[in-house]
């Protein structure tokens, strides 16, 4: 039957962490994998470096470790009929079918259509089956949604519009030919993004994953560790600030004791509410 598991069905594994810091555990999840992944980009970028591995190994390592983070963060392929990994799959083994099938000229509409009808779909779902709010599918449905825009509208650029009608962004970004399976597949599960993103583009991570990413404008390899740095102390700012902070600028406040204070007062507070409602998802962009 239809239920929780559509949507979540995640590892309870660190429920004792959850209770004991108060958080819910599909937040613990989310964010244990958003820190696993730091160190794991890193061994990506040492081990699995372009002159030592094939493109395949390159290829096929992110997305594997991308799926297993789907798998304890969002559930599984079970007993249930409707579980929620189920739908990532559909989402991206659907879209690339129909990259493969439909007329370039019209593919972009294609894949716009169905992936936002497949989104929109979920959403109202959702909303219809759960009485309680989880961190669930709906989130990398959201991000493979924007890749798969994307990557279509770049299959137009690249098979139907001539040069001269490209901006500089088009002209770089443009694909001749669908990408191959595996390639596809890492593009859309790879592990730095698949749980919140950001988005980027194709031709963007093609270039990582072969090392032209890391080379400067001197033509000499980049090393990552400021960039890196940056990004785990914005992360730990974040942190700190709703662990410490979070429970004083509930929601819950804005409709008991500061009903009654004069409007500007009451403004403001609901400014600082809504900003640390957007924390938990600064820590997760920033990781991502």
């Amino acid at each position: 039957m239809p239920g929780t598991h559509t949507f979540y069905d995640g590892s309870t594994v660190l429920q004792p962490i959850a209770d004991a810091t108060g958080l819910e555990v599909d937040k613990v999840n989310l964010l244990l994998c958003q820190l696993t992944s730091l160190p794991l980009a890193y061994l990506h970028y040492c081990t699995f470096s372009s002159t030592r591995f094939s493109r395949t190994i390159r290829v096929a390592c992110p997305t594997i470790l991308g799926l297993i983070f789907c798998y304890f963060c969002f559930g599984k392929i079970n007993v249930h009929l409707f579980s929620a990994l189920k739908h990532l799959i559909l989402l991206v083994g659907l879209s690339y079918a129909i990259m493969r099938l439909s007329p370039p000229k019209i593919v972009h509409i294609c894949i716009f259509i169905f992936a936002m009808g497949y989104l929109v779909f979920l959403h109202w779902y959702r909303w219809y089956v759960l009485t309680a709010y989880y961190l669930d599918v709906t989130g990398p449905m959201m991000i493979l949604v924007q890749k798969l825009t994307v990557l279509a509208f770049t299959l137009h650029d690249g098979r139907i519009k001539k040069s001269e009608e490209l901006n500089d962004l088009q002209k770089k970004e443009a694909l001749t030919s669908v990408p191959d399976i595996l390639s596809f597949l890492s593009y859309m599960f790879h592990f730095q993004a698949v749980l919140t993103g950001p988005a980027c583009f194709y031709t963007d991570y093609m270039a990582w994953i072969n090392g032209a990413a890391a080379v400067g404008k001197d033509g000499k390899i980049e090393k990552p560790w400021r960039a890196v740095l940056t990004k785990l102390l914005q992360a730990t700012v974040f942190m700190l600030l709703y662990v410490f902070f979070g429970d004083c600028f509930t929601p819950d406040i804005i409709i008991d004791k500061y009903m009654n204070v004069n409007w500007v007062h009451w403004l403001f507070v609901l400014y600082v509410v809504m900003a640390f409602q957007r924390v938990p998802y600064y820590v997760a962009w920033t990781l991502g």
